[in-house]
């Protein structure tokens, strides 16, 4: 009898260690779905961000509504993208300083470009719609090809391995 009880018990620990482990593993895998969503969507308003220009140079209209549109646009993509900073900057502080480079280097290209836009005729034909004049801006995958590595390396074992590394190599000693 004292066997089948050491048995039932050992099914009994087994059953909860096992049930405790897929519990265990499950918000993991949850909590790794949510944050390599936000990091997609950093990616996606720095790169809204480049967009603005031609958003702003392929206007129809210099109506108030619209004119008044595409400022709403802007201000609520600058907040979400203040927010994706400070986010990225707590959650891994050596991917938010290269998220920090991107935007800066993002701000120095599209504020130049935005104004030269502005200045611009709205695009009331078809023709109007090329931006060539534009086109002095680095391509948007140049910008955000080392933050877009490091947000990749994030969530691939090897790859943390080699942030670990740099992490270490920028951090000052205490």
């Amino acid at each position: 009898m004292e066997s089948l009880g050491a048995v039932a018990s050992s099914a009994l620990f087994t059953a909860i260690v096992v049930g405790f482990m897929s519990w265990y593993l499950n918000r993991w895998g949850a909590s790794r779905d949510r944050k390599r969503e936000r990091y997609a969507e950093t990616i996606q308003n720095l790169v809204a961000w480049y967009e603005l220009p031609y958003r702003i140079r392929r206007r129809v209209s210099d109506d108030p509504s619209e004119l008044s549109r595409l400022a709403q646009q802007a201000h609520e993509l600058q907040e979400r993208l203040a927010n994706d900073q400070a986010w990225v900057s707590i959650e891994k502080p050596i991917i938010g300083a290269e998220y920090a480079r991107c935007l800066k280097a993002l701000r120095e290209q599209v504020a130049p470009c935005s104004r030269q836009a502005w200045n611009c005729e709205p695009a009331a034909e078809p023709k109007r719609m090329n931006v060539a004049d534009l086109d002095k801006m680095v391509p948007v995958d140049e910008l955000l090809s080392t933050y877009t590595s490091m947000t990749a390396a994030r969530f691939q074992m090897a790859h943390r391995i080699r942030l670990k590394s740099l992490e270490r190599k920028r951090t000052p000693p205490a």
